[in-house]
């Protein structure tokens, strides 16, 4: 499969629509980002550190370098697949003969990297997360009245 495929950009169609460019673009954006917050003032001086074009983006099979990883976008809530919720926080280059992208994940256990596939965006109840707010606010609060309290 090819991340175009994967973006349904062109998929079905005699053309590509402008809402799938846009969605296209957006997510090679992502991967651009990710690249030039990588190798800052390196970014662009030789091959291994410059994106490749968005045609060559489209045309990357899947499960060669993942670049599909681009598509959970950050700040996202995910669930894994052994069950743990986190926030999605970024990209990571992950192993060393055949490398390819992940998405990083912020979990109760640290940062970690996942196969895009095996990541969910977390269903939580709006009454789990309210709960959570005011729980995070009624502290806050405190903490706020502790630090002003006059001894």
């Amino acid at each position: 499969m090819k991340v175009f495929e994967k973006l349904n950009v062109g998929v079905g169609y005699a053309y590509v629509t402008d809402e799938q460019l846009a969605y296209a673009q957006k997510v090679y954006g992502r991967y651009v980002g990710f690249l030039k917050k990588r190798y800052g003032a390196d970014y662009g001086n030789d091959r291994l550190h410059t994106a490749v074009s968005l045609v060559e983006f489209l045309l990357q099979d899947v499960s060669h370098d993942r670049m599909d990883s681009f598509t959970m976008d950050e700040g996202i809530l995910v669930k894994t697949q052994s069950g743990a919720v986190g926030l999605t926080v970024g990209w990571d280059i992950v192993g060393f003969s055949h490398p390819h992208y992940e998405v990083s994940v912020k979990t109760s256990t640290g940062v970690h990297c996942y196969d895009v596939d095996s990541l969910a965006k977390a269903d939580i109840p709006p009454e789990v997360l309210e709960y959570v707010k005011s729980t995070l606010q009624d502290k806050v609060h405190n903490k706020v009245d502790e630090a002003f309290k006059e001894d």
